[in-house]
Formats: C-alpha cells, structure tokens, sequence
C-alpha cells in the first residue's frame, strides 16, 4: 500500500520535514491553520543560531547537520554568511555551540560598546525568512506536494487516508495534543528599513526578559526583542517597542531614524525539550511529533528533518 502522509503546520518544520519525507518517496500533505504570509515562521529573525532549545547533546548534532545543509544554499534563496558578535556586561561562558563554529573569538576593548565588558565575534549563516520560507513552499510544490489551508481539533479528526501523521504545529501543540510541557515564548520585535551598508549580526543580553537583537536581512533589519515566557500576547506594547529601538541604536548608531516598516509580535514554540518522537493513535495510526524548537527552528530544522524520516521508515 502506497504510504500517504500528512503533516500539521506549514512553518520552516512542517516544510522541512515534508521536503526530506518527499525525496524518500513518500507521498506528502501539508494542512495548516495558516498558509502563504500569515506562516509564523516569517516573523522569525532567522539566523543559525542553537537559542533555547534543548537537550543540548541532541540539539548540537541536529544543529550541525542543519549547518552542512546551510551551507550549500545562497543569497538567492536568503542564506548568507555574515559576521556575528555579541555582548555581554558581565563575564560568561563561551556557548556550548562555540566549538562547531568557525572564527569564534573574543571581542577586546576598545571594540566594545559603552556598558559591555565581554563580548565575541564570529560568522553565522543568516537566513531571511521572507525569501527563504517561499523557497521551502515552491520546493515542496515542485514535487507534487499539497498544502492546504485547514485547522484540526484533534489529530483524529486528519482523514483515515493518511496512515501517518507528523506533527509541526509548533506552539499551538500546547493544546492540539494537549502537551502541558508546551508553551509560548513571546517575542515583540520591528522591522525597520537598512542602513546602507550594514551587515553584521549583533546580540546582546539585557535580562530574563529581554535581549537586542539586530539582524540585517535582504531587504529589512529586524530589531528585537523580548523573551516572555508563557506570554500569549500577539499586541505590541508601544514602550516596548522604543526601548527595544533605544536600546538597539545605542549599539548600531546608524539605526538611528531609520523608517520603521512593522511592530509585530512572534510566538517562539518554548518546550523544556525538544520533541521528535512517535505516538499510537486511538485507530492505530501513528503520529510522529516534531515541535518545541524554541529559538532554534531554522537551525535544527533539517536535522530534526531528518529524524523524522528514520522514525518514518522504522513504522
């Protein structure tokens, strides 16, 4: 019998997952409650980077084999490497990333901004969401994939023709599989037109609840942003978003006046760890759960991938 499967969300997940099922020969549906520009991924200040997402050993390997995929693809398609640094104003230990990634170093002073003691430099692949998340769509459409506009109450309610399911919905698995380790992790960010020129990466840390982070994009420069955890909050506060404008122009000068395009607000799929792993149905069908990727989508995203499709073949 020839295997059909559907997934659940259209986001940079259920898009990857759905590519690499397809060149191993499986027959794939995409359903999602939002499809085209209302994709959550695009709010996504996409760049590589393993952000809050665990466990660490596991995130590590989907993270290096999401960066020898980056690694082959262009500006066309919005992936490019670029420089990286960030500060800190107290002294920290270097990320547990840092030993895949070439270039990483220390920042010393005087190249620090006023307020930072610590900081490090390196070159990350960044990738624009509003190019590369279209890419993703006309790929999985070029191989015959169906994506269809349609929300499910419950994994049930998926028709019987699809013996199996993966999972991709991303936060709202909250309360699609009912899943209490499932929460949101709410961020408020804007984007803003470029200054000319401008290229680098820049993140600094200011509390639980907040960080600067500027990355500039094709076309734009997103500014963010905030960390509320638990958060479900889409309205953008307008103080939050001067401060995070304030704080971002005292690091970059030249993002001073710049014209703002959109204040939106992004629901990162919080989780304590990631989940990828299988589940029996009530008629029998098996489920494979990929979700709770954190800040780390873009950047496990063809590993988890790839998970996905061993787990796949094992049914």
């Amino acid at each position: 019998m020839h295997t059909k499967i559907a997934i659940i969300g259209a986001g940079v997940i259920g898009l990857t997952s759905a590519i690499k099922l397809q060149e191993n020969g499986f027959d794939v549906t995409i359903f999602a409650r939002d499809i085209q520009e209302n994709i959550a991924s695009r709010a996504a200040p996409a760049f590589w980077i393993p952000y809050k997402a665990a466990p660490e050993e596991a995130v590590l390997k989907w993270a290096k084999e999401s960066l020898s995929v980056y690694q082959h693809f262009g500006k066309d398609i919005g992936v490019e490497l670029l420089p990286y640094q960030e500060f800190h104003a107290h002294p920290i230990d270097l990320p547990w990333w840092a030993k895949i990634v070439t270039d990483y170093d220390d920042i010393q002073l005087p190249h620090l901004p006023l307020g930072f003691t610590v900081g490090y430099a390196a070159k990350l692949y960044r990738i624009d969401s509003s190019i590369y998340v279209d890419y993703l769509i006309r790929r999985f459409q070029k191989q015959n994939g169906m994506l269809h506009q349609m929300a499910f109450q419950h994994l049930d309610n998926v028709p019987s023709e699809f013996q199996i399911i993966i999972n991709c919905c991303g936060v709202s698995s909250s309360t699609f599989v009912n899943d209490p380790d499932s929460y949101p992790i709410r961020g408020q960010f804007l984007l803003t037109e470029k200054p000319e020129g401008f290229n680098t990466i820049t993140f600094t840390s200011v509390n639980n609840d907040g960080y600067t982070l500027i990355v500039p994009r094709t076309n734009d420069c997103y500014i963010g942003g905030t960390t509320n955890e638990g958060d479900w909050n889409m309205t953008p506060d307008a103080s939050t978003s001067t401060q995070i404008l304030n704080r971002a122009t005292a690091i970059v000068p030249a993002l001073a006046g710049v014209n703002i395009l959109k204040t939106g607000v992004g629901l990162r799929p919080g989780r304590k760890t990631v989940r990828v792993q299988t589940e029996k149905l009530n008629d029998q069908r098996t489920v494979v759960h990929n979700y709770g990727h954190g800040g780390a989508g873009f950047t496990i995203s063809w590993g988890c991938a790839d998970e996905v499709v061993k787990l796949v073949q094992q049914i």
